[in-house]
């Protein structure tokens, strides 16, 4: 039987600062863009999306003043929005387990002490990070718009009342900032740093996620990855 996806957890407490900060982007400028070569370094990068993987990461999460770091092992199935989570401490106490089918949670357990009291608020939002970090990084590109700037390409998406929008870096351009806003307020946003090639794929090595209404962070990097 298959381990399903582990996303361990080991929460250390730390000192930290509440003042969380998104960490820069090394920008480099575009030369000599047209939608024709945006196109087609989009649709590049599009192909070379893995999707299927187990991952090990580190992750430090930043909330109210401190810091939690973690180490753990993902798998993970974005193409058809699945995954699984489980959670364990340095010790080998599961803090939460969580099953994504289709993009929705079928089944979960959240540690009395990690969720307080409301288990299915902790549950409901670490399988929606989860789902944003790693899913919906596929644009379009024929039904897309793109803005030019001097470092970066642009482009928005509508869902569901909600915009989202794109932002693509890099020499050739890789998607590198997601960030959703509803109500024109910035939600969330997610940046992805340190792109490398596995089996001719592409992953982006270091993510940071930060949730703007709760004022939060995850800083997330890969230590090791096998594709499924």
């Amino acid at each position: 039987m298959k381990k399903f996806l582990i996303f361990s957890i080991a929460f250390l407490f730390l000192t930290g600062c509440s003042n969380i900060k998104i960490p820069n982007h090394n920008l480099t400028q575009l030369d000599h863009l047209n939608e024709i070569i945006i196109k087609n370094q989009i649709d590049q990068y599009n192909n070379a999306v893995i999707q299927k993987a187990n991952i090990i990461n580190s992750i430090v999460f930043k909330f109210r003043g401190k810091n939690m770091a973690a180490i753990g092992m993902t798998k993970l199935d974005s193409k058809n929005k699945n995954f699984s989570v489980a959670g364990f401490s340095p010790m080998g106490l599961t803090l939460f387990k969580l099953k994504i089918k289709g993009d929705k949670l079928i089944s979960s357990y959240v540690i009395p002490e990690f969720g307080s009291n409301n288990l299915k608020k902790a549950a409901d939002m670490i399988s929606k990070d989860i789902a944003r970090i790693y899913f919906d990084r596929k644009i379009n590109i024929q039904k897309s718009l793109f803005l030019i700037d001097q470092c970066s390409v642009t482009t928005d998406i509508i869902r569901n009342n909600k915009r989202f929008e794109y932002i693509f870096t890099g020499k050739p351009l890789k998607l590198t900032t997601k960030i959703m806003y509803k109500n024109k307020k910035k939600i969330w946003s997610v940046d992805y740093y340190d792109y490398k090639s596995v089996k001719n794929l592409q992953i982006p090595f270091r993510i940071f996620l930060k949730h703007y209404q709760y004022n939060y962070s995850l800083n997330i990097e890969t230590k090791k990855i096998k594709l499924n």
